[in-house]
């Protein structure tokens, strides 16, 4: 907009740049980022090379990071992750240890490990400045818009199988019940044995006893045998499950929303086709211990720094006390919710359609929502992606470990 006479009754402007045709997906997409003021730059020479190299090939770790970081290479450590996953930004392990509480009890050492971004974006730098300013990833059905180089994306801060990678880890002792006796946070290096996709370890979750050949599974390295995989697979699980329904228990809500997933057509971009993508137990797997990991992260910065901790929040709902909907065109019903807690909001939310509401065949309506009721929280994991909480997240716990 150039100017606006008050006396005007419209604006007079001037067309800053033509995007193209309606309805062609190029032009769609540049003007749904203009709209977002969405960064599509390239990164500038003097962005990149604030980097230490020009070539991931080029790069080593130095050998002084040996000796103030814990080694897990030798670990049974992984990635699970969609399919089409290019930056593996967080991984997982778990081993038996033989004294979990202290007590001489058996347990676990469970370890999430997220790419340590912070050791190649220095404080300050230019590319420091453009991930500030981005913020975050941006993800689109066809697309994304990187807030980190692509080198480091994809190549040194990408936990890719069969190579050394620097990490940021959280490792815990804890026992069957999911009880944990022990934390520990620091610097790490891992070496994956193997990049996995959810329908790999969903595969391994419910076909317990199978012995899987090579062709059903990716490349595994390090020495390791796809049966130490799956253990450690059905062990997480596990555990996950007995995290999950204490989560549920100390109030948690589930807003299980439905998510679509869309086709392209290869060569005009265009959606030919959508599914509803499901949840399963490989998704939960990985949810509770980026959650289990993202909580910690959160207790230890607002020890530190009680008055200063940079946490993630939710707002608290908006108090409505009457939900409306129409069972048909000729009744309303109308339910009173309580949601001064996140156990009472979970029992009254949770709203689909019945066929036997009644037990005697007739329809109705199921009411249901989902929030991680958790008194600390902090966006430890993606760490490719999101640049306020993880720049304060890496200067909080580097120290403070």
């Amino acid at each position: 907009m150039v100017e606006w006479q008050a006396t005007a009754q419209f604006a007079r402007g001037k067309l800053y740049k033509s995007l193209g045709l309606a309805g062609d997906i190029e032009a769609e997409t540049e003007g749904l980022l203009l709209a977002n003021d969405v960064d599509t730059r390239e990164f500038s020479q003097a962005a990149l090379s604030s980097l230490p190299i020009t070539e991931a090939v080029e790069w080593k770790i130095d050998e002084k990071e040996f000796k103030y970081r814990k080694d897990f290479r030798d670990e049974t450590v992984f990635t699970i992750d969609p399919s089409t996953a290019r930056d593996l930004d967080d991984a997982l392990h778990i081993k038996p240890i033989s004294n979990c509480d202290g007590a001489g009890n058996p347990g676990w050492e469970v370890g999430v490990h997220i790419a340590d971004v912070s050791h190649f974006v220095q404080f300050g730098t230019e590319l420091d400045h453009w991930a500030f300013n981005r913020g975050t990833s941006v993800y689109l059905v066809h697309k994304v818009i990187p807030m980190l180089p692509q080198m480091l994306c994809e190549e040194l801060c990408s936990l890719n199988p069969d190579v050394d990678r620097l990490t940021f880890s959280v490792v815990w002792k804890i026992n069957d019940q999911g009880e944990i006796f022990d934390e520990w946070f620091g610097r790490t290096i891992i070496r994956s044995c193997c990049k996995l996709s959810y329908e790999h370890a969903q595969d391994f979750i419910v076909n317990p006893e199978k012995d899987f050949v090579s062709s059903e599974l990716p490349k595994i390295f390090n020495g390791k045998k796809s049966d130490e995989v799956k253990e450690a697979i059905l062990r997480l699980n596990k555990i996950a499950v007995i995290l999950r329904k204490k989560r549920f228990e100390n109030g948690s809500i589930n807003f299980e929303m439905p998510k679509l997933n869309f086709t392209l057509d290869e060569t005009s971009g265009m959606p030919n086709g959508l599914c509803l993508s499901e949840r399963k137990e490989a998704n939960f797997l990985v949810e509770e211990f980026m959650l289990l990991a993202n909580m910690a992260v959160a207790r230890k910065i607002e020890l530190s720094f009680p008055k200063t901790a940079l946490l993630r929040r939710h707002p608290p709902p908006k108090i409505k006390k009457e939900f409306k909907y129409r069972k048909d065109f000729r009744d309303e019903t109308v339910f009173t919710i309580d949601p001064s807690t996140a156990r009472d909001l979970d029992d009254a939310l949770h709203i689909k359609p019945i066929s036997n509401c009644d037990g005697a065949g007739n329809p109705g309506w199921e009411v249901g929502v989902h929030i991680a009721d958790v008194s600390h929280f902090v966006q430890f994991g993606t760490e490719l992606d999101h640049w306020a909480f993880n720049r304060g997240t890496s200067v909080y716990l580097v120290h403070k470990s």
